[in-house]
């Protein structure tokens, strides 16, 4: 009888051990079936970003000239403006401001934030028209047309700050209103006085 108590006993074990090492094999399994799709998912989706990337860089922006580098109006203007100056004086338009002023103070670790801040306000825009002198291009006046658009806030905030920055630069800056036709007499006398106001 205690023979047999043994053997039974003995197979309990021996089924016991046969199913925890099943068990073990079976999770072995599932875990490297989870890992291979887990892997094949990861490569579908580096093909379809490496697919998608390839479109993108496939995809070519075209450029197309300009039919004039001036509105109307402001051609209609330049060509006032031209018969107003002197055969030694020449004429430039969409200057940035940035290629004719300076920030004054010198650009330090310690101010390179307050620095950066003037340039940059000074880099994004730029003056309507630019009269220089022909012999040395040094500038003598600049000039902006004032169109509607200057009438709006962010506008004239923006005129505001070209006419302070102009003042400290001492430059010259003649802010003349837009208009369908000009009188020359008048746009030449208004010229002239800012002009000899330096």
């Amino acid at each position: 009888m205690t023979f047999l108590i043994k053997i039974i006993f003995i197979a309990v074990l021996g089924c016991g051990f046969l199913y925890l090492l099943r068990t073990k094999l079976m999770s072995n399994n599932s875990a490297s079936q989870d890992s291979q799709d887990s892997q094949d998912s990861q490569d579908s989706q580096d093909s379809q970003d490496s697919q998608d990337s390839q479109d993108s860089q496939d995809v070519k922006m075209h450029y197309t000239l300009q039919d004039s580098i001036m509105s109307p109006a402001e051609l209609t203007f330049y060509h006032a403006l031209s018969a107003c100056i002197t055969d030694d004086q020449i004429i430039f338009t969409k200057v940035r401001i940035a290629d004719v002023l300076n920030v004054q103070e010198q650009k330090t670790k310690e101010n390179f934030g307050k620095w950066n801040g003037a340039f940059m306000k000074i880099s994004q825009k730029h003056f309507d028209y630019l009269i220089c002198d022909k012999s040395n291009m040094s500038v003598i006046c600049a000039v902006e047309l004032n169109d509607k658009s200057h009438q709006k806030k962010q506008r004239n905030d923006r005129d505001l700050f070209v006419e302070q920055a102009c003042k400290e630069a001492n430059l010259p800056l003649l802010m003349y209103p837009c208009y369908p036709t000009y009188k020359l007499d008048v746009l030449s006398d208004t010229l002239t006085i800012t002009i000899n106001a330096k």
